[in-house]
């Protein structure tokens, strides 16, 4: 069964690279300290490129971040309501995209 990997946002990046920068890790010592046997889901994580999802969180708690925000999704990415009506509001699709940062291992 395949994996679900997660990309960072562009600003979950940002935010994510200024804490890091307040560790003072090599990111060899970081991911030694997320319990990586190398450093390239690291690198991943700050290229913005698909990590692993148990991964993505590690990484997120060791630097105190919440990973759904991290990542865009949860309740950064309110997908769905109900308008006035009590009708299902499906209106606002750039609330969805972020969800669409989730994706398969390439």
């Amino acid at each position: 069964m395949a994996k679900r990997s997660i990309i960072a946002t562009e600003a979950g990046i940002r935010k994510a690279k200024r804490v890091f920068q307040h560790t003072g890790w090599t990111q060899v010592e970081f991911a030694m300290e997320v319990g990586l046997s190398t450093r390239q889901p690291i690198w991943k994580f700050f290229s913005g490129r698909p990590v692993e999802r148990a991964v993505f969180i590690d990484i997120c708690f060791r630097l105190d971040l919440d990973w759904e925000e991290i990542a865009g999704i949860g309740q950064y990415a309110i997908g769905r309501g109900s308008n006035a009506s009590g009708k299902d509001d499906y209106s606002n699709e750039a609330a969805i995209h972020p969800w669409l940062r989730i994706c398969e291992p390439t």
